[in-house]
């Protein structure tokens, strides 16, 4: 997890560049986030160490051979979240879902918001819903990891449309489909968006 997390150049490069000037006044905003700005701060730490040799030297390779323990920043996470206390196996998605909902809190420039949700329309609304979400939510990690999903429900009965627009930070992937092809991302956008048909529990009634 944290190796991916550090190979995402504009997170990093943020962090190097942009984060030492925003942590105290974020910090302010968001003071009743739980974590209170532990992880933000670990993670700078974290991100530091390891391009120590490319801080030092202008020349060097990105993330170029050198070593950095993360033993702080496990500590530091350790106490914000038991569930990563001992060196039990967790699962990744966990760790990087806590990692970038914690920082996003934490570095959310418009602070502690009320949640919000826009209610299902016939009138196709994309817009309205990212300008009421960018209204309240603002962080490199919103910028960098969040997307949009457009859900579109349509009557057989009477063809009325109606649009539902909700954010994600992951997408789930069901790669068992794919026991004898190759699978790549591609595919599992695709499937990720293939019609559907409501039914049982699911079933939309429409008035």
């Amino acid at each position: 997890t944290l190796q991916c997390l550090l190979h995402v150049s504009e997170l990093t490069i943020y962090f190097l560049n942009k984060y030492p000037n925003d942590k105290n006044n974020l910090n302010k905003k968001n003071k009743s986030i739980e974590s209170h700005g532990q992880i933000s701060n670990a993670f700078y730490e974290l991100v530091r160490g390891v391009c120590e040799d490319e801080l030092k030297n202008k020349n060097a390779n990105f993330l170029s051979e050198h070593t950095f323990s993360p033993k702080n920043f496990k500590r530091i996470l350790s106490n914000c979240n038991s569930q990563f206390k001992n060196f039990d196996i967790n699962n990744t998605k966990d760790l990087t879902l806590y990692l970038i909902k914690t920082i996003h809190e934490e570095l959310n420039y418009f602070g502690d918001k009320p949640s919000f949700n826009l209610p299902m329309s016939n009138q196709y609304n994309l817009m309205s819903f990212l300008n009421l979400y960018n209204s309240h939510n603002r962080s490199i990690i919103s910028k960098l990891f969040f997307g949009t999903y457009e859900n579109k429900i349509v009557c057989k009965k009477c063809n009325l449309v109606l649009y539902n627009f909700r954010k994600f930070e992951f997408v789930s992937f069901k790669t068992l489909y794919y026991k004898n092809k190759i699978f790549n991302i591609y595919n599992g956008f695709e499937d990720n968006s293939k019609p559907r048909q409501l039914m049982g529990e699911n079933k939309f009634y429409c008035n």
